[in-house]
């Protein structure tokens, strides 16, 4: 009992320390200048299966995450992921819609060649 008890506090220290330090904040948006976004493609997670790499589990859904370059957010809970440039495009009057994440389609399987028609 008593050797765990000194490792014991050094894992409450260090738990207490990550609890503290502060989270990540995107750089605030300039004014008057536009950014490229995007909102993030998600999929529904089958039970026997988890999340890939590259996508966070958000609820029942996998959300891929953002793209390097990009910053994510501050999104609803339950709302689609938007993806914000960390540069700015350029000034304009107004910031267009977020674009959709388009992914990437797996191709099909070929077709069998000597398959006779009704067997």
């Amino acid at each position: 009992m008593k050797r765990a008890l000194p490792s014991l506090a050094l894992a409450l220290a260090a738990a207490s320390a990550a609890a503290q330090a502060p989270a990540y904040k995107p750089p605030p948006p300039q004014p008057g200048m536009v950014y490229d976004r995007y909102e993030a493609s998600q999929r529904l997670r089958l039970r026997a299966e988890s999340c890939m790499r590259d996508e966070d589990a958000l609820g029942p859904d996998c959300v891929k995450k953002c793209a390097s370059g990009y910053v994510t957010l501050d999104s609803p809970p339950r709302g689609p992921r938007i993806c914000r440039s960390e540069r700015p495009l350029g000034t304009g009057p107004f910031q267009p819609p977020p674009r959709k994440q388009t992914g990437v389609q797996p191709v099909p399987p070929p077709e069998p060649k000597n398959v006779k028609p009704g067997a």
